[in-house]
Formats: C-alpha cells, sequence, structure tokens
C-alpha cells in the first residue's frame, strides 16, 4: 500500500468516470492494497446471480484462483460516479445504494460464492464492507465517503477486517417494552443453536431483572462484569460461567457459555456511575471483542427503556432481534 500515491489515483478519477474507470483506476489499486497480486483477482466472476465486477482470494501453492476461478473470498461490486448522463449517487440510504446492497447480497449468498466472507460496493467515491456470516450478510463498516485525508486508514481498517474475520455474529435481543419475550427467546435460540454444533456465549446485561440468570440457576462469579465495566486490569473472561444439563443417562451436557448479570450492575442505572464508565456505551464492545474469535453466536438479552445497558447491547451487535410475543392459534410463541 506504500507504493500507491492515492492522491495521484483519486485524480486520475474524472468526476464523470464511468464504471470501467473506475475499475481500472481504482478497484485494481485497492486490491493491490489489500494484498491480493495480479493472479489473486478476477474481474466478471460467475455465479448464479450474474457476473460479479471482481472475486478474489490468496493462492495456495500451485493453486491459482486466476486460473481456477473458484472458492472465492472476496467479491466486489463496482459503480461508476455516471452511468450515461445519470449522476450515481452510491451514499447510504440512496436507491443506488440500496439495488447495490442487494446486487453483493445476492452474490454472496450464491453456491458458487459459499467460501465468500466479505464483500465491498464502491464507486471512488463511497465505499463500504459487507460480512457473510452463514445465511445472513450484514455491514462491516458504514458506508464511507473516501478523501485524500482517509483514504489511507480506510484501506487500512478494511484491510485488517480481512485479514482477521470475525468468528461470531453478535445479536442483541431487545424491546422497548417489558413481558415480551426476551429472555424465553434468548435462551431458547441458544439451545437451538447448541443443538447445531453452535459455540454460544449468552450475555445477560439486565441490572433490572437478572431473569435469564435465574432462570438456569446460575450465580455471581468472583469477577463481574459490572467490574469489568471500569477495571481494564480485570480479566472479562472469568465472568463466565457454563450452563450444563443432565441427559437421560445422568450426565451433565455442556449447553453454552453465559455472562451472568449480578448485583453491581445496578448502580449504572445513576449518572453518577455511569460517567465512571470509560468509552461509555462503547465499552461492553470493547469487552465482548474479545470472544468474537471463540464463539460461532454471542446472544444479549438486554433490558427495556433505551438506557445505558439497551444502548450498549445495540452498540455491540451485529443483528437487533426486536423480540415480541405474538398468539398463533391459540400457542404463545416468541
Amino acid at each position: 500500500m506504500t507504493t500507491i500515491n492515492w492522491n495521484e489515483v483519486l485524480d486520475s478519477i474524472s468526476e464523470n468516470a464511468e464504471e470501467p474507470e473506475v475499475e481500472d483506476r481504482f478497484v485494481k489499486r485497492l486490491l493491490n492494497a489489500l494484498g491480493f497480486s495480479s493472479d489473486e483477482w478476477v474481474q466478471q466472476f460467475k455465479t448464479g446471480k450474474g457476473p460479479a465486477d471482481f472475486a478474489a482470494r490468496k493462492n495456495h501453492d500451485e493453486d491459482k484462483f486466476s486460473v481456477a476461478k473458484i472458492n472465492p473470498y472476496l467479491i466486489i461490486e463496482v459503480k461508476g460516479r455516471v452511468s450515461g448522463k445519470v449522476i450515481l449517487n452510491l451514499a447510504e440510504g440512496t436507491p443506488t445504494y440500496k439495488k447495490t446492497k442487494e446486487q453483493i447480497t445476492r452474490y454472496l449468498l450464491d453456491a458458487k460464492c459459499q467460501t465468500s466472507q466479505w464483500g465491498i460496493i464502491t464507486n471512488s467515491t463511497d465505499i463500504q464492507l459487507f460480512r457473510k456470516h452463514g445465511k445472513i450478510v450484514l455491514p462491516a463498516t458504514d458506508c464511507m465517503r473516501i478523501t485524500k485525508d482517509n483514504i489511507i486508514e480506510i484501506i487500512t481498517r478494511i484491510k485488517k477486517l480481512l485479514e482477521n474475520p470475525p468468528k461470531a455474529l453478535t445479536i442483541c435481543i431487545y424491546n422497548d417494552k417489558g413481558g415480551v419475550g426476551k429472555t424465553t427467546t434468548t435462551i431458547n435460540l441458544a439451545a437451538i443453536l447448541r443443538q447445531q454444533q453452535k459455540k454460544v456465549l449468552v450475555v445477560d446485561f439486565d441490572p433490572q431483572q437478572g431473569d435469564l440468570t435465574d432462570s438456569l440457576g446460575l450465580q455471581e462469579g468472583k469477577v463481574k462484569l459490572s467490574e469489568c465495566l471500569v477495571d481494564g486490569s480485570l480479566n472479562v473472561k472469568e465472568t463466565i460461567q457454563p450452563f450444563n444439563l443432565k441427559n437421560k443417562a445422568g450426565q451433565l451436557v455442556k449447553m453454552f457459555d453465559v455472562i451472568p448479570s449480578d448485583s453491581g450492575l445496578s448502580k449504572f442505572m445513576s449518572y453518577e456511575y455511569e460517567a465512571k464508565i470509560e468509552k461509555g456505551s462503547a465499552r461492553l464492545r470493547d469487552l465482548l471483542n474479545i470472544f468474537v474469535g471463540n464463539y460461532d453466536y454471542i446472544l444479549i438479552d438486554a433490558p427495556t427503556n433505551w438506557t445505558l445497558f439497551s444502548k450498549s447491547s445495540v452498540r455491540a451487535s451485529d443483528v437487533i432481534d426486536i423480540s415480541k410475543i405474538v398468539t398463533v392459534r391459540g400457542n404463545i410463541t416468541s
């Protein structure tokens, strides 16, 4: 990346650049900056949903991706700054953005892209990285406006994610109302994922109820989550407690891991104590980042009301499940 003069690259792209110009002058250099050599990417990669503009993966010994053209790791969908006389705005929320996001999602979920973990959309003015987890495609970054001042920072951030993919998908189970089955949903989802041989961590981040911790019959550990929020010297891994069940033979079978709620969390309901948490609502995210390489799923049981706890839970998550209870033919389901 140090050999690329990004000021010159951006200056070389005309204001009315169409897609081929963006591909040649920007995307090919982007791939190089992300660590892919010229025989580690191809254009017009054939999927069952149409051709993706670029696909890339690292070569393995004699297996050159440019020759084999199978098992891509990264898919890139490119747009021009204009198409004909029509200006294409790729900023988040625009019609072009929504259409391009749908495209990259279709490609990543296609059978020929099963090995793909990442997708990028860009027109050299805006860029966004997407991540695939199972059958879910979700944003890994915001849609970022590219400038000469931030392009190296943007590329460095994307490269770091590509080289260190998180294993876990973090899901926040939230609703602004109480009694809608959030805790039941969290426990049932954890149990179902465990049946599918997934490794699951459940976080009870509800200081008001702590129903999940009580329902599973767990107690506070020697190291508490409330302490980890303010004391960086503590090891958050020591808050984890296993939840086990007995099988028919009477043997204990590990179901999933839990970070239980604890009595110390409730004090952060007051602004005086909340202010002691460095980075505020981002602190939980930082704590849970330690686990993203060790679990397949991290489930957060969040409290009702838009407090520090619910804000922290949402901010730490990739996906938000708005849990609710509905009646179907007389049966209550979550």
